[in-house]
């Protein structure tokens, strides 16, 4: 053995070729082109995978090839968050959207029994039993999804106790073949393992969060990566025991006859993508009598009731006009009130195109565009607001009623008097909209014109009238 350099020196000789290094650099960009989640999981792995092989082969030069390809996907993310970067360096950070806190790994962390249980959704309703009971008596449910299925989850066990049982790699320099069959096998034992003691709840993501990284928090998406690994691992499995076990038998059953052999690995492919599917695209429709699973029927008449909503409102309104939405919704990732879900204040901006109206959710939180309805909300309230919002160019309000613990009525009630006007109400009766020039044109035949509006609304809210 000899120094450092000389093992650089021996793997850049041996492992360096130009399609090699062409390929990890379109992954790298790849990468840092897609979900910021997977960019995470990707760095955090690179940075574990290489400390582990380092320390287990004593090999100072992997720490190196590891570091240089963490540098090029940072680089490389760096470059394209550049005008978030430069927006942020103008404005300054935002203190209020998106901070997350260091615990919240542990809401949204990985947990091992919903990753190896088939989903509470399963067809087979024994089999999904057991996560649904998990979830509904959980004090940290996490998020669903997270199954890796049947294949994936006998995939999971099997690497990590191959892992645990026989170690992983060689001491000393890797001399095996970049297709080696069994550092293959080891190598995705080895992302099982590390990818879950990370993402698991108060795993290793939590320490992570300690030294600053909290803003990563939804680890339980990790299990992607270690699906694909528990995937891998498995097919290996089964691609030798047909190699090495089955195909032996019958070609020793069937001399002479590659057709037998051919359409009897077809149909073992087809069987088990049919198992998969079966197990794995677990999406339940509600029937009558079934209160779980999705409802196709009913979502498509909400959906084609918010578009014919969205329609009138377009037809009724100039193009262009600014429409206020109560009650307020801070953006993003804001506990909605009353019956509201998150986003649902989008639920006509979805139908329209985008120069058809425009609406006072989506302002950022923690920015003046969105700070300013909190006076608003906490001081003004809706029918005291409405000279305010004439002024900076409103033209009509939204009124989502389940927002509010009475359904409305008291707001409903004062927007009606203060008015005038007939609101246009969504067919389920949820939604009105009021238009605001009447009231805008009944203030300027008292004296008040926009100008004045404008000008007491930017006293009152600190903002000035715009887009």
């Amino acid at each position: 053995r000899g120094s450092w350099w000389t093992d650089l020196a021996w793997n850049v000789r041996h492992n360096l070729r130009r399609r090699r290094l062409a390929i990890a650099a379109a992954m790298v960009v790849a990468l840092a082109g897609g979900e910021t989640m997977t960019t995470a999981f990707t760095l955090t792995l690179l940075a574990l995978t290489g400390l582990f092989a380092a320390v287990r082969r004593r090999e100072a030069a992997t720490l190196l090839v590891h570091g240089l390809a963490i540098a090029a996907l940072g680089t490389c993310v760096m470059v394209m968050l550049g005008s978030t970067l430069v927006f942020m360096a103008r404005e300054g950070t935002n203190p209020e959207a998106a901070r997350r806190d260091v615990t919240e790994q542990e809401t949204y962390g990985l947990k091992i029994t919903m990753m190896l249980l088939p989903d509470q959704a399963h067809r087979w309703s024994l089999l999904g039993s057991p996560a649904a009971r998990v979830r509904e008596t959980s004090r940290i449910p996490s998020e669903g999804g997270q199954t890796i299925g049947l294949l994936g989850a006998a995939g999971c066990i099997a690497a990590a106790g191959g892992l645990l049982a026989r170690g992983w790699g060689r001491r000393g320099r890797d001399t095996a073949a970049p297709f080696d069959e069994d550092a293959l096998r080891e190598d995705m034992g080895l992302l099982v393992v590390l990818g879950t003691i990370t993402a698991t709840v108060g795993g290793l993501a939590l320490l992570m969060g300690l030294a600053g990284f909290s803003q990563v928090r939804v680890w339980n998406r990790m299990t992607l990566i270690v699906a694909f690994a528990s995937l891998a691992y498995a097919l290996r499995a089964l691609d030798r025991l047909w190699r090495r076990r089955v195909r032996p038998r019958l070609a020793a059953g069937a001399p002479g006859r590659p057709g037998v052999l051919r359409a009897a690995g077809i149909a073992a492919v087809m069987v088990l993508v049919a198992f998969v599917l079966w197990d794995g695209a677990n999406i339940v429709i509600r029937t009558p009598g079934r209160t779980f699973g999705l409802d196709h029927d009913a979502n498509a008449d909400k959906w084609a009731a918010d578009a014919r909503f969205a329609n009138q409102i377009a037809d009724q309104l100039p193009k262009g006009s600014a429409i206020f939405q109560f009650p307020i919704v801070l953006f993003p990732e804001s506990i909605p009130p009353g019956r509201m879900v998150d986003y649902d204040h989008l639920r006509a901006w979805v139908h329209l195109p985008p120069d058809q109206l425009k609406w006072s959710y989506g302002a950022m939180k923690g920015r003046p565009a969105g700070n300013w309805q909190l006076v608003v909300r906490d001081e003004i309230g809706e029918s005291g607001s409405l000279p305010y919002l004439i002024g900076l160019g409103f033209d009509a309000v939204w009124l989502d009623t389940w927002g509010y613990d009475d359904a409305g009525a008291r707001a409903r009630a004062e927007l009606d008097a203060a008015t005038g006007v007939e609101p246009l109400v969504s067919d389920d009766g949820r939604t009105l909209v009021y238009d605001l020039a009447p009231l805008r044109d009944a203030l300027e035949a008292q004296g008040t014109t926009q100008e004045d509006l404008a000008h007491l609304a930017t006293q009152r809210l600190g903002i000035p009238p715009g887009d």
